[in-house]
């Protein structure tokens, strides 16, 4: 019920921190208080950041047990952050242009996730099948299981493989900050005067909760023709799929603000150069 009347007040355009009766009723509603209208925001965050978590910390494992040596895996590594650079560029324009952020955000979720599944079973394919496989016995501690001799350079794998993590960053990069945009005017919009970094915070729990969750789902990964960590990558489809629901919801109800033309983008465009060089 407070809540009700707080947004009368703000719809009447009264400042809540001078009017006496908005005030009031803002004292009301407790810290503890839920926010129904960013739920889904923190949903989002929540799906967002546990995907994130249920692969992140295995990459590195993961390419050097399908065949990478270590410097491959660094070259891997790097071109996938050229990745991101390159497509929140390129989505950023593309939304900017198009103002279609939801259609922009299920070919970024779809891209995304396809990609990411695809990893590991190219890699099975490319990789070495002696590794590419489940359970593979190297993961073992024990010294009498590593191999003698380091593996040698695949240049065809390297490729393969550059290409995909390429590729993922490239939509995979962009998904926050579409989310980051439609969350941000939800908070506007809200009831209360949600804060931004209160959802964020939700990034950290479900970043810190997933990668246990995927790590239980690898041990008991059946025997197949395919790297176990497979599992992890399917483990992140399922929180991928829940974000992007989460983030679709997020984007109901809420008016992105008009497109701002500048006419003289060029001569701004040169004259940050002109302060970068300086």
């Amino acid at each position: 019920m407070a809540e009700k009347i707080l947004l009368e007040c703000y719809e009447k355009n009264l400042n809540s921190t001078e009017d006496t009766i908005c005030q009031n009723i803002s004292k009301e509603i407790k810290w503890y208080t839920i926010d129904k209208d960013m739920i889904t925001a923190k949903l989002a965050y929540l799906f967002l950041g546990a995907e994130r978590s249920s692969v992140l910390p295995y990459i590195a494992v993961f390419l050097t047990s399908v065949g990478l040596t270590i410097e491959d895996t660094g070259t891997v590594l790097s071109l996938s952050y050229v990745g991101i650079t390159v497509g929140s560029l390129f989505w950023g324009i593309m939304a900017d242009k198009t103002r279609s952020y939801k259609t922009i955000l299920v070919i970024l979720f779809v891209s995304y996730g396809a990609i990411n599944l695809a990893i590991p079973l190219i890699s099975a394919k490319v990789g070495w099948k002696k590794l590419n496989k489940c359970p593979l016995e190297t993961n073992k501690t024990y010294n009498a299981t590593l191999p003698e001799e380091p593996l040698g350079h695949s240049t065809q794998l390297t490729l393969v493989m550059s290409l995909l993590f390429f590729s993922s960053s490239f939509f995979g990069g962009s998904i926050f900050t579409m989310v980051d945009a439609a969350v941000i005017q939800k908070c506007k919009i809200s009831k209360r005067k949600a804060n931004f970094s209160k959802q964020l915070l939700f990034i950290a729990i479900g970043f810190g909760s997933a990668t246990t969750i995927s790590g239980k789902v690898l041990e008991i990964f059946p025997n197949a023709k395919v790297s176990c960590y497979f599992a992890v990558y399917v483990v992140s489809a399922v929180f991928l799929f829940c974000g992007c629901i989460s983030s679709l919801y997020v984007y109901k109800g809420v008016q992105m603000p008009p497109k701002q033309v500048k006419e003289n983008i060029r001569k701004d465009l040169w004259k940050m150069l002109k302060k970068i060089d300086a």
